[in-house]
């Protein structure tokens, strides 16, 4: 409002001067002239401070995003689609792997990465059909970029590499990095002795400007995350020989901090990460079990921390709400003996995605659970975001009415405005569409944390349900990437688990029309 308050005050202010010294005529004409002139700075600024709204700028980190209407009042549940409706017959699946000509991947394709505008990703596979030039060799896993934008898809590792693993893309889709391993970069630089280092991929010089030896042994190795313009890299190294514990690496100036050592002597390395980093790469959020990152941590679990480099502190966030130390660990995928999950940060860093298996972080009641191999545990793990601004933590696996999920939950994404988080769960009790769970049928839920409300978003062609497990999700919770095994589209080659697009506002057009839950 202040801005269009000033011209008017201006104007009038010369109307009152000129009245003074003019004939009634021309008094008239300049009152008239000023008056039009007068619109015309309304209509136009009010035209230019909607198109900055609208202009895709990335918003300023200084201060949290308002997000009054994440955490103020929340409106009733609606039947309504909180998208925009979209009159389109266009199909809200699309396969990421595959040739410009449609041509798809002839072998599985995974982990999976999109920037911001939803138009750009990276992804593994070993497909041959892929490569630019066939080299003869059996298929190697590698790592390819694909744009929806020009209908691009080209590899971006080397054959020089004997293994790949997790990969990430900046936002603004200029920057790719993943862990690669190929013979002597151990620190003993033994030549027939592979470890690995992370690889930096500039996608407009299409060049690998630099890399950072961390000499990791680890099978799954670091687990990596990249600031919006890929100025800063967060990764944890549980066992590098070079690089060990959990840093964050400016690219600009080379500096290397250290946010904490790893310590092998307890077998606490071998439970470090993941880790997220805010957009502008001020905050860093990562798993770990040292009970010495902060005072009065005796737990001996993981806990989830918060690193600001703006004062250099460490926060612990996967408390309970009384402030007690959680019961049960926190931060590390469940499933298949406690390998990294993911942990998510919205675009300003004020809100922490995370898992947890703990009893109490919330108010809700939470019961027993049963695990999909039949192991009877005294809760499932959750989807939980923190508010480092509050200080208030919220659950994110429940149903519409609040009632937590009935099985684990794990695997969760927040949109960069903090809005909507993905989550992969075998809850079979968060919507009423979503059928009965018999052993191990992961599938992708969206939660609306502004209206309360949660989505079976897992759905094939037929809007059906699917298994499925999320992989990423975008700036405005537009786009979901996810991988499944079941969302065989006619492009499909292979039988395994494929990486797919989901684009949310079609969906909801296409399968949640007049819906009542």
């Amino acid at each position: 409002m202040f801005l269009f308050k000033f011209p008017i005050r201006l104007l009038w202010f010369n109307i009152q001067i000129a009245s003074k010294t003019m004939t009634l005529q021309n008094k008239v004409w300049l009152r008239s002239l000023l008056l039009y002139t007068g619109i015309i700075i309304i209509l136009c600024t009010i035209s230019c401070s909607r198109d900055s709204l609208s202009s895709g700028q990335t918003p300023s980190l200084s201060s949290p995003t308002n997000t009054s209407e994440v955490e103020g009042t929340r409106s009733p549940l609606s039947t309504q689609s909180p998208f925009p409706t979209i009159q389109s017959e266009t199909l809200f699946l699309e396969l990421i792997a595959r040739l410009p000509g449609g041509e798809a991947a002839n072998q599985p394709s995974y982990l999976a990465r999109m920037s911001d505008d939803g138009k750009q990703f990276v992804f593994l596979s070993t497909a041959s059909n892929l490569l630019l030039e066939q080299s003869g060799q059996d298929p190697r896993l590698t790592i390819f970029f694909r744009s929806t934008t020009t209908n691009d898809t080209y590899p971006l590792s080397e054959d020089r590499f004997t293994s790949i693993s997790n990969p990430t893309l900046s936002a603004d889709g200029r920057t790719a990095a993943f862990l690669g391993y190929q013979p002597g970069t151990c620190a003993d630089q033994q030549p027939q002795r592979s470890c690995g280092a992370i690889y930096i991929y500039n996608l407009p010089s299409a060049s690998y400007p630099e890399e950072l030896l961390v000499g990791s042994i680890y099978p799954e190795g670091p687990d990596i995350a990249l600031s919006h313009n890929g100025q800063f890299l967060a990764f944890a190294e549980p066992w590098g020989e070079i690089l060990e514990g959990v840093f964050l690496y400016d690219r600009q100036t080379g500096d290397v901090t250290e946010i904490i050592r790893s310590d092998t002597t307890d077998g606490a390395a071998s439970e470090l990460g993941p880790v997220g980093i805010s957009a502008n790469g001020d905050v860093v959020a990562f798993a770990a079990a040292r009970n010495d990152i902060v005072p009065d941590d005796t737990n001996n679990a993981n806990d989830v921390f918060v690193y600001s480099s703006e004062d250099e502190t460490i926060e612990r966030i996967s408390l309970r709400a009384d402030g007690s130390e959680p019961n049960q660990p926190s931060g590390r995928h469940v499933w298949g003996g406690g390998i990294p999950g993911e942990i998510s940060i919205s675009d300003n860093g004020r809100f922490v995605t995370y898992l947890s298996r703990a009893s109490g972080l919330t108010e809700i009641p939470i019961s027993e659970c049963t695990t999909y191999s039949g192991e009877v545990l005294p809760a499932c793990a959750h989807i939980y975001v923190y508010d480092r601004q509050s200080k208030q933590t919220e659950m994110i696996s429940v149903s519409n009415t609040g009632v937590p999920g009935n099985r684990e939950s794990v695997e969760a994404f927040i949109s960069g405005d903090g809005r909507w988080v993905a989550f992969t769960s075998l809850a079979d009790n968060l919507t009423d569409d979503s059928p009965e769970c018999q052993g191990f049928c992961p599938r992708v839920f969206l939660r609306d944390r502004q209206e309360r409300r949660t989505y079976l978003a897992s759905r094939g062609i037929e809007c059906e349900p699917v298994t499925a497990n999320v992989s990423d999700l975008n700036l405005d919770g537009s786009v979901l990437v996810l991988e499944s095994p079941d969302l065989l589209l006619e492009t499909s080659q292979n039988e395994g688990v494929a990486s797919y697009i989901v684009n949310i506002p079609e969906m909801f057009a296409q399968c949640f029309a007049g819906f009542e839950q």
